[in-house]
């Protein structure tokens, strides 16, 4: 349009030049050209106007994705990883102090310090949950509670995820656990005798000796504990944590100590020695508990002045019996349905039963002489499940017709409060 305008101003200016109006047509040019660029001026202004309001719509609609983005990025840098019971998991604030932490269908709640985790609730998938401390590599370490899905309660010390120091189970069950663990095993047993679960079918003198039994056998058990390491550092200083306390101990082809040897030693100081005189006690004040003792060991050993199997009382029928050096039996023979005793042929042995029980036995828990190494010995003392059923095996030694007479005498007599007879 102004090139036209410009083609015509130019076309006047070449028909009036030579008429004088030269002058009239320039102001009349100045005052076109003047609106002109007046209104040139305006319509550029209106346009860049336009084109900053669009520019800056266009900024406004850009720059929303990336408060979007920051926002996002802002909302993940909450979200970090830490360890907890070996694996990672994500963490996100709670905003109350406390953190939630997932790996699948595990979940932690608690308390976060420096991304490490002090103490807290933790679910596993099956139910199970510990409550208490955490180390810095986030296992169960301190004190906390383990309670498993089938009601089973644990309460006391941790160790890098494993029981240490005073703890107690309290199993779903009834059974209780309780003592002093080191590194996941039950070393030391507060647990008397049948407390909780065994009293069933025994009087109250068996179970209170029962208890007395469970105290000095605890007191041995510490006591080989204490030699069995001292053999260790002594003659395997290199390999202490598969020290085989069941062999003998040699140095340059000369044998320097026998662990079996050492222990009877021991068991005989701690507990058989201190039962012997109780026994001879008991059989000088009963004419009924001597002829019960010679009867059981003439029929096991062969021999009615041996005292292999011994009297814990002058009252009541109840004898103990050691079997190697991890484990005893407490025979309570009252209990015994007298028409029940038999001889099985087969075996060479009396078979009988009680109305309730007549037998525990008393063991050390993976005590195992010949194949276990030190750092596997658990000198845990406890009693299995008493039973109905007991088992006199006959000794060779032991004439089969006497054998008989003996046993007809021990339920018809000795254990039965009548007048006693000689044997």
């Amino acid at each position: 349009m102004y090139k036209i305008f410009y083609f015509v101003l130019f076309f006047l200016f070449s028909s009036i030049s030579n008429a004088g109006l030269f002058d009239d047509v320039l102001k009349e040019v100045d005052k076109e050209l003047g609106g002109a660029l007046e209104k040139l001026n305006e319509d550029l202004g209106n346009k860049n106007n336009n084109d900053t309001n669009k520019n800056n719509s266009e900024s406004e609609i850009i720059s929303e994705p990336k408060e979007f983005d920051n926002e996002s990025k802002e909302k993940n840098s909450k979200e970090f990883s830490i360890k907890l019971n070996f694996s990672d998991h994500l963490c996100k604030d709670n905003e109350n102090g406390t953190y939630t932490c997932t790996y699948e269908t595990n979940k932690f709640v608690g308390v976060l310090e420096n991304k490490i985790p002090i103490k807290g609730v933790y679910t596993w998938g099956d139910g199970s949950v510990y409550e208490g401390e955490f180390n810095s590599q986030g296992l169960n370490h301190g004190k906390g509670k383990v309670t498993l899905k089938d009601g089973s309660v644990y309460i006391g010390g941790f160790k890098d995820q494993k029981l240490h120091g005073q703890g107690k189970w309290n199993w779903a069950n009834g059974n209780i656990d309780e003592g002093t663990y080191v590194n996941g095993e039950l070393l030391i047993s507060t647990k008397v005798g049948f407390e909780g679960w065994a009293t069933d079918g025994f009087s109250t003198y068996v179970t209170d000796m029962s208890k007395k039994l469970n105290l000095m056998h605890q007191a041995y058990g510490e006591k080989v504990k204490a030699l069995i390491r001292n053999l260790c550092l002594t003659y395997q200083t290199n390999n202490i944590d598969k020290c085989q306390v069941g062999s003998k101990y040699y140095e340059n082809g000369h044998e320097k100590a026998n662990a079996p040897e050492e222990v009877w030693k021991i068991y005989n100081e701690t507990v058989i020695n201190k039962l012997k005189d109780d026994s001879t006690k008991y059989e000088n004040a009963n004419p009924n508990t001597k002829l019960a003792l010679e009867v059981l060991n003439y029929v096991a050993y062969g021999d009615k002045n041996k005292r292999n199997i011994l009297a814990l009382s002058d009252k009541k029928c109840i004898f103990f019996e050691t079997i190697l050096l991890s484990s005893y039996d407490l025979i309570y023979l009252e209990n015994v349905i007298t028409s029940s005793v038999d001889y099985d042929y087969e075996r060479n042995r009396y078979t009988m039963q009680g109305d309730k029980n007549i037998v525990a036995n008393g063991s050390f828990v993976n005590l195992n002489w010949g194949n276990n190494f030190f750092n596997e010995l658990n000198f845990r003392h406890t009693f299995g499940k008493p039973d109905r059923y007991y088992n006199i095996y006959v000794s060779s030694s032991a004439n089969p017709d006497r054998a008989r007479k003996a046993i007809k005498l021990l339920f018809s007599k000795a254990c039965k409060g009548t007048k006693a007879s000689d044997f």
